[in-house]
């Protein structure tokens, strides 16, 4: 539910007219926003995961979502256009989202308890 809600908000702004900042600000801001944006879609997917196939339909979810988005915001939002580094970026995220999870799951859901 948590990921549907972020899915959403991610649509929403994502699909919203081009604010634009000089050159590098712009590019590191996009980079940063879409590593976020992913990232927050695959860890709870992710962390909620019970299946083994369950990591890859999470990558290939995410990884579809975040390409149907960049295809859509050049026909719905004005000033956006189609962008490989957004969808390296977004990748990026979904990939160090699932590895967040994993590392929750395991580390804080299911801590290993040493004998000492």
């Amino acid at each position: 539910m948590l990921a549907l809600l972020w899915a959403g908000i991610v649509l929403f702004y994502s699909l919203q007219p081009s604010v634009e900042l000089p050159g590098i600000f712009r590019m590191l801001r996009d980079v940063v926003l879409h590593f976020a944006a992913y990232a927050g879609i695959a860890f709870p997917l992710m962390l909620y995961s019970r299946s083994q196939a369950g990591p890859w339909k999470v990558f290939l979810l995410s990884f579809m979502y975040g390409l149907a988005v960049e295809f859509l915001q050049p026909i719905v939002a004005e000033g956006r256009m189609f962008s490989w580094s957004d969808v390296g970026a977004n990748t990026a995220g979904i990939a160090v989202g699932m590895l967040l999870a994993r590392f929750f799951r395991k580390r804080i859901f299911n801590p290993k308890h040493d004998v000492v």
